[in-house]
């Protein structure tokens, strides 16, 4: 880890739910709710842990959204910025 820079992980892991070109987030989330499943994340010093729990009638489409997500994730540059109060 670089002295003094630190969050990327936990930054990284909140975009990866932003939605693909497949799955917009609220696509995403339909999906999920469709099938009664959910997904999370969680970042640690040293990794960042993705998973979902849901019915296993459902299962192919899971791996679907997830797959889709992890090779398309799109995050165009606006979302990048933050506006800091003034």
């Amino acid at each position: 880890m670089e002295k003094g820079v630190t969050g990327f992980a936990h930054f990284f892991e909140h975009m990866m739910f932003r939605g693909t070109d497949n799955y917009s987030r609220e696509e995403y989330n339909e999906v999920l709710k469709m099938t009664g499943a959910s997904a999370n994340a969680n970042t640690s010093l040293d990794r960042t842990l993705y998973h979902m729990t849901g019915n296993v009638e459902y299962l192919e489409k899971m791996f679907e959204i997830e797959s889709d997500r992890f090779m398309n994730l799109k995050y165009p540059e606006h979302e990048f910025k933050v506006k800091l109060a003034q």
